[in-house]
This record gives structure tokens, C-alpha cells and sequence, in this order.
């Protein structure tokens, strides 16, 4: 293992190095892509992974890693939020920006034979990496934030996307190379060439908020040609292809040379090796034809009718108008109409478990779009979904009968995952769990997928404990009956459904979960130690150490990613739940809590102006939603800053908002007011020393209900209350400085 002082590895390009030589720990790796701009100004770029089989494509659309999209593998790569110094600091004043991914490369299966990881920038905004002034990838050890590699790309020229390095096995060992080369036409390029279908509407240029489904074709319905193969001859004479400008090579050059680099090498030569004629890196294919080629058609190859949108959303999208509308408990009519999924007649839990189980796989199976969204987050391929219930199976002499069976047929290829599901209050079973994955493991299935209405907390990724030596060749997935739920809205009422019949279907599922006797509430309370903890943190006698309040400050991160699950669906977008920057760890966060009374978390919007922090204030009995925005750059007076920003919120935004002015300087200081002073007199939010105005962070907060229970008077209620209310009168208002100028 590298020492904590010791210089990190620095690869140029071409160079490769075994991960294992240079001290790092595959359970644990960061992955961090740098880069400032010119003149202080960010490079706002977009990070993508790609992870590959053996032949250069990815299986499925659920192997594209992006923002629409953070998280594959269960966890094993994960796209982090940004990270952007603090209103301020050295960094802030020379424009750095970091994007971070996350790898467990012990928990990537056999299959997955390399990592690509790219970043991408915005055709529209006019700025190409040739324009950054520093970009470098480095590789981190997670465990102790130790600097084992660091790769400085310096010949960037036009590029909008940019393939950093690439992590791939090669004799049972992971290594890693840098790449450094990009495409000119961007991320749509860049994926296509490795086989990601792109969804035909992202060449139109509109500035319509992402509505993509679930990505890939079905089975059946026909596939894009593969470019890269099969137009060779002709893709050549295309525009779009690798650029071939300084730090990049021609359409028709290979990116890494054979003597594994050319002149550039790693600095270590006695960790380095030469990559051999079968070790090119994937992207080659990529240099003998353009990626952006049309796709053909022919008899036998039908045209895509749904592929995965790269498109990055430019505004907030916006919440229904009759979001707040509370729903009747009864029309006062005696005649009730008949439901296909009736909840009359549920007694027992067992009942109510069955029942729930049946509709959920019968209708998985039915509408395929809905299908395809649930069965792809659990790595799943495309293809015919065939689902079973209560399905024998005899282990160790015992017989078990998981909930549910799903079976994915592609082909030849057959995937494979039992179910396990629970609703209402009922809780997985550690012993149960750890028996299907056995079965699983024993069958030559793929997958277990467990459901309920619990969601894993803290730095927890399922609700229960499994040994991840287990789960080599058998992934473990959990969904939410939030997550299902916010799906449904999703396929159903911002996708499409392709089939009205299939469309009415998923409607009718959506309002049977909605029901309280169908056992898929989601998140139903705060946990049996919440009261305790409660007292404890207004007594001042609260410990970090104690279980309980492991237990609550882990419920509130569920809490979060409920928030997320019921902004996607009222939004119509995949809204991310993220733990706080400031404590991204649950042990600092439980630690917050005992010392301080303070709980957070923030949602990502795609397309709002910054992530939401969320949060609520035990001591004060407050719940809290806030957002920072950057303020105009440049010649910009402090006051047109001002009022940039209160032009932008709407006449009926609340005057007890608050309004905090981050201004420049080694020192974080600011300014506040709340926006009824503010829209009075917008001179109060300008600093006497005339500092310039770097940020401003706009806040709402509510009383704090005390009960355990969702609903009114309640912590749950209270902070889903502010966060959606302050995203309907605050964030979906507020769009960037650069935007504003268009």
C-alpha cells in the first residue's frame, strides 16, 4: 500500500498501470475528474461511465452511467454530485470544478470486461475542452482519501466529449490507462460508438426538459445498425468522427499506440507494461467511422423506436399546477366502480402481500415500458420479460418459495432474478434474503430483487445485511415501493405508454398503490426510536454513539430519497437523493445530529440550477428547504445582482423567504434578508465594504411537527410540506446567469 506521503503515480498519455502496483484497494476506489477554466470561469462539464464486455459495447442501456442515470451495478459505480469549492476559497476564485465517481471494482462482475469514464460538455454553450485551462483525472483510495494516481490531459483542442481512462482486467487484475482523446460531435458520439442506442429526438435542439424512458430497444422490434461495424466503408467520409487535433487522434488512427503509448509512459517504469495487439483500448473501433452516421434501414433492421436521451435538461422542469390539490377520501356515492385491482376484501398481511405481489409482476409483465424501467435498474437486458409467482425451489433439503420469479429473455440469453417482497410494516428477512441468494447463486440465476416499503439508510445500499463474498455471482437489488411507485408515474404519465389498453392497465395499478389498504404506502413513519432521540437532542443529552441515534439519522436519509421518489413522479424526471456535502458519511451525519440537533439531505432536479438541500432542526423545531445559485459574473454592478435574483422570484413567493449573499474573499461572509425587506429595498443585501457578490443561497423553513407518523404534525410531513413548496415557489423559477442572457 502506498505511503500517506508518497507521491502519486502520474500516467501520460497511453500509459497503464496495474491497480494492485500502485497500493489501491478495489473495495474502494474515487475517481475525480478536474478541471478549471480560463479566466476563472468553470468548465461545467457532464461525466459519463461506460462499462463494456469484451467486445467494446455495453449489454444493456443500464451499463451507460450518466446524469440521468447515476448509479449501476447496485452501487459498485456511482456518479457523485459535483463538487465545487466553497464562496471564497483559492479554488472558488480560480474556477476549479470536480466531478466524482465511485467504484467497488470487487463487485463488478466477470462480464463487465473494461470502464470507460468521459466527461461531455454542452454543444450549446459554446465552450469546447481546448478552452479549459487545466484537466486532469485522478484516482483515489476511498479509504483514506489517499492520491494513488493523477493523468494531466494538456492538448485538448475542439472536443465536447472526452475519454479520461479507461479501468479494464487483464490476467485477473484490474489496471488502469489513460486515454486522453475525444470526440468533436459529443456525448451522443461517444456512445453510440460503443454501442448506447440514442434516442433520435436529442439532434433537435429544443429546449425541452428530458423525458427519455428507460433506454435500449425491445426485443423483436429491431435494433440500430452498429456504425462503428457495419458502415465502416462510409463512415469514414463522415464529419464527427475522433478529432484529430493536438492531444487527439484522426479518424484514422488508433488511441493508444502499440508500444503501449508512443514516446508517453507511465513515470514508474517498473509497474508499467505494454499493452499487447489484443489490449487496444475499446475505443479504437471508434476511429475508422463516425459515430454520428445515420442509422440505416433495411428489411431485416427496423428503425429504433425508443433509445436512451443524452440530452442534459437546461431549465427546472415544473410542477403541475394542482400539485397541492388534496384527493377526497369518498364522493359521498354508495356505488362503487369495479377496479381491475380491487382492494376490497384484503384481510391478513399474507393477503394483502399476495395481492400486491400478483399486480405488481402481472402487470411488470404486461406493459412492457414499465417492465423494461424496473427489471434495467436491476441490470437487467432488453428483451421479453416473462414473470411467476410462488415458484418452488428445494435447498439443503428444505423447500422455499421466493414471492415472485423474473425471467428476461434477449436472444440466446436468458437473465434471471427471484423476488422477495413485503408490504405494509413487514421487514426483509436477513436469513431469508442470504437463503434465495444461495438458491440463485446454486441455479445459475443472476439476481435477487427484494421489495418493500423500506429504503436502505445511512451508508447502507439494501435494507439488510448480506455478505458481499456472496454476491460475486449473484446481485442483490432493492426497490422501494416509492421507487416503484414514482416509475409507474413516470412510464404512465410523462414517458408513454405505447399501447392505450397497457396505458389504462398501469393507471389502475397506480391508483391501487395509492390506497391505503394496498400496503404500498412508502416511508410510514420515523422508526420506533425516533421519540426517544427527539427528547434526547432537546435535553442536550443526545450521543452519536447511541443506536438510536444511528437509527433516526438514518431514517431521515430514507426520508430524503422518499422526497426524491415523490418529486419524480410530480415532475416527471429522475429526482436523485444525495447525502449533504458537508457530511457525507452517516457516521459525521449521526454525529451532527447528537451534537447539534440538525438533520440533512439534498435532491438533485435534473435541470434545476443547483441540488435542494433539505433539512430539519430538532432543537428549533424547524424544517427548512434551501438552494444557492451563482450570481452574475463579470463587469456586473452588486445591485443588478440583486436584482437579477428578485426579479426571478414570483409575486407570490412568500416574504418570510430568506435571501443570503455569499460574497468574494479568503473569509466566507455575507450578507441576509428576507425577501420582503429585500424587494422593498435591494440595497440592504450589498455589502459596505463593496465586495463583490459571488452567490446567493434563497431559504424557506416551516414549524417542525413532532409526531412519528407521516401526515400533518409530523416531521415527515413538515419536511416533504417545505420542500415541495418551496420548489413550486422558488426553484422552478430560477434558471442560470448564462441562460438568462439567451
Amino acid at each position: 500500500m502506498n505511503d500517506v506521503t508518497a507521491e502519486p503515480t502520474r500516467l501520460t498519455k497511453g500509459g497503464n498501470v496495474s491497480l494492485a502496483a500502485v497500493g489501491a484497494e478495489l473495495g474502494g476506489l474515487t475517481v475525480y475528474l478536474d478541471s478549471r477554466g480560463q479566466a476563472d470561469e468553470v468548465i461545467d462539464a457532464d461525466v459519463s461511465v461506460l462499462l463494456l464486455g469484451a467486445d467494446g459495447k455495453v449489454r444493456s442501456s443500464s451499463d451507460f452511467v450518466f446524469y440521468n442515470q447515476p448509479i449501476a451495478l447496485s452501487g459498485a459505480v456511482h456518479l457523485r454530485d459535483k463538487l465545487r469549492p466553497e464562496p471564497g476559497t483559492v479554488e472558488a476564485e480560480e474556477g476549479w470544478s470536480s466531478d466524482v465517481v465511485t467504484l467497488e471494482l470487487d463487485d463488478v462482475p466477470d462480464e463487465v470486461d473494461r470502464i470507460v469514464v468521459s466527461a461531455s460538455l454542452d454543444a450549446g454553450a459554446g465552450v469546447t475542452f481546448g478552452d479549459a485551462a487545466a484537466i486532469r483525472m485522478r484516482v483515489q483510495r476511498t479509504s483514506d482519501a489517499v492520491d494513488l494516481l493523477v493523468f494531466d490531459i494538456t492538448d485538448a483542442t475542439t472536443e465536447l466529449a472526452l475519454l479520461f481512462g479507461e479501468f479494464y482486467r487483464r490476467n485477473g487484475d484490474w489496471k488502469v490507462r489513460a486515454v486522453g482523446q475525444g470526440y468533436a460531435d459529443g456525448l451522443g458520439a461517444l456512445v453510440s460508438a460503443h454501442g448506447v442506442e440514442v434516442a433520435a429526438d436529442d439532434t433537435d435542439g429544443d429546449d425541452s426538459d428530458d423525458r427519455s424512458g428507460d433506454g435500449g430497444s425491445d426485443a423483436g422490434e429491431g435494433a440500430s445498425v452498429d456504425v462503428p461495424d457495419r458502415l465502416a466503408d462510409v463512415a469514414g467520409e463522415a464529419d464527427g468522427g475522433l478529432t484529430g487535433g493536438a492531444g487527439t487522434v484522426g479518424t484514422d488512427a488508433s488511441p493508444v499506440d502499440a508500444d503501449g503509448g508512443g514516446s508517453a509512459g507511465v513515470q514508474v517504469p517498473d509497474v508499467v507494461d505494454a499493452p499487447p495487439a489484443d489490449e487496444q483500448s475499446s475505443t479504437a473501433e471508434a476511429t475508422t467511422s463516425s459515430p454520428a452516421a445515420p442509422t440505416v434501414e433495411t428489411e431485416s433492421v427496423k428503425p429504433v423506436r425508443r433509445g436512451v436521451s443524452v440530452r442534459r435538461p437546461t431549465r427546472a422542469p415544473r410542477l403541475p399546477a394542482d400539485w397541492d390539490a388534496s384527493i377526497p377520501a369518498s364522493d359521498g356515492n354508495d356505488w362503487q366502480p369495479a377496479r381491475l385491482f380491487p382492494v376490497a376484501g384484503i384481510g391478513s398481511g399474507e393477503e394483502q402481500e399476495r395481492r400486491a405481489t400478483s399486480a405488481l409482476l402481472a402487470v411488470m409483465g404486461m406493459v412492457r415500458e414499465f417492465g423494461a424501467a424496473l427489471t434495467s435498474k436491476c441490470g437487467a437486458p432488453r428483451g421479453a420479460l416473462t414473470t411467476f409467482i410462488e415458484v418452488p425451489f428445494g435447498q439443503d433439503e428444505e423447500a422455499y418459495r421466493p414471492d415472485g420469479v423474473l425471467r428476461v429473455a434477449r436472444g440466446q440469453k436468458e437473465w434471471t432474478a427471484l423476488v422477495e417482497v413485503k408490504t405494509s410494516n413487514g421487514k426483509l428477512d436477513a436469513t431469508q434474503i442470504d437463503r434465495y441468494v444461495e438458491i440463485a447463486r446454486t441455479k445459475g440465476y443472476d439476481a435477487v430483487i427484494t421489495i418493500s416499503n423500506e429504503l436502505a439508510g445511512g451508508d447502507a445500499d439494501h435494507p439488510v445485511a448480506i455478505d458481499r463474498r456472496k454476491l460475486r455471482k449473484v446481485a442483490l437489488h432493492h426497490l422501494s415501493w416509492d421507487q416503484i411507485r414514482a416509475e409507474a408515474v413516470l412510464t404512465a404519465r410523462h414517458r408513454g405508454v405505447s399501447d392505450p389498453t397497457q396505458g389504462a392497465v398501469l393507471e389502475e395499478f397506480i391508483r391501487y398503490m395509492a390506497h391505503a389498504r394496498s400496503g404500498m404506502g412508502g416511508l410510514g413513519d420515523m422508526g420506533p426510536s425516533w421519540v426517544k432521540v427527539r427528547d434526547a437532542v432537546k435535553a442536550k443529552t443526545a450521543r452519536a454513539s447511541d443506536k438510536a441515534t444511528g437509527e433516526v439519522s438514518a431514517r431521515f436519509d430514507e426520508l430524503v430519497q422518499h422526497l426524491g421518489h415523490h418529486l419524480s413522479g410530480l415532475l416527471g424526471v429522475e429526482v436523485q437523493a444525495l447525502a449533504p456535502r458537508e457530511t457525507p458519511d452517516h457516521a459525521s451525519r449521526r454525529q451532527q445530529l447528537a451534537d447539534s440537533g440538525l438533520l440533512f439531505g439534498r435532491l438533485k432536479v435534473p435541470g434545476a440550477v443547483d441540488v435542494v438541500v433539505v433539512g430539519a432542526d430538532l432543537r428549533a423545531d424547524r424544517a427548512s428547504a434551501s438552494v444557492t445559485v451563482a450570481a452574475p459574473r463579470g463587469e456586473t454592478r452588486a445591485l443588478t445582482r440583486v436584482n437579477w435574483l428578485l426579479r426571478q422570484l414570483p409575486e407570490h413567493a412568500k416574504d418570510s423567504i430568506r435571501i443570503e449573499a455569499h460574497l468574494a474573499g479568503p473569509r466566507s461572509t455575507s450578507t441576509a434578508a428576507l425577501l420582503g425587506k429585500a424587494r422593498q429595498d435591494p440595497s440592504c443585501l450589498l455589502p459596505e465594504d463593496q465586495r463583490e457578490i459571488r452567490a446567493f443561497t434563497v431559504s424557506m423553513d416551516v414549524p417542525l411537527g413532532s409526531k412519528r407518523a407521516a401526515g400533518t404534525g409530523t416531521l415527515i410531513g413538515s419536511v416533504k410540506t417545505v420542500s415541495t413548496t418551496f420548489y413550486a415557489d422558488v426553484v422552478q423559477h430560477l434558471r442560470p446567469w448564462a441562460d438568462t442572457k439567451k
